[in-house]
């Protein structure tokens, strides 16, 4: 996985419009999967509850948009080959499919900060370009 491509799609996958379904492309996917594979610890063996609950947390903090149910973000990981799971689907492992990847809470929090940065600039210069755009000079001729 290119770090850099991580970089630039993964916010938009979590934090640009709200996401439903899964990502139709493999590269995206890939990305939005290995993601939430990053968060599940790398222990030999999981509980469905430990799964559970790191998939939940990586919706809470990186998926902020993402409205996707946390079941089936887990069978996807599996069918996907992220994550083993035993015959009775008790226990869990990630597979050697998982690659290290850039830490997704600081990929969310530096595309947060540069959208409010954005946005401000945006706001600044609507209020600056307002003013000059009207065509009035002082005194009102």
């Amino acid at each position: 996985m290119d770090p850099e491509r991580f970089v630039e799609r993964l916010p938009q996958l979590c934090i640009g419009a709200r996401m439903r379904g899964f990502p139709q492309g493999l590269d995206d996917l890939d990305v939005f999967l290995q993601s939430v594979a990053s968060e599940i610890p790398r222990e030999p063996v999981l509980s469905e509850r430990w799964v559970n609950a790191a998939i939940l947390r990586w919706l809470e903090d990186v998926g902020l948009h993402v409205e996707i149910d946390h079941v089936n973000i887990r069978r996807r990981l599996v069918d996907y080959g992220y994550l083993s799971r035993t015959r009775d689907g008790k226990r869990y492992a990630l597979t050697d499919k998982v690659v290290d990847v850039p830490d997704s809470r600081a990929v969310i929090a530096r595309a947060l900060e540069e959208r409010a940065a954005r946005r401000a600039a945006a706001e600044a210069e609507g209020r600056t370009g307002s003013r000059s755009a009207s065509g009035t000079t002082p005194g009102g001729a």
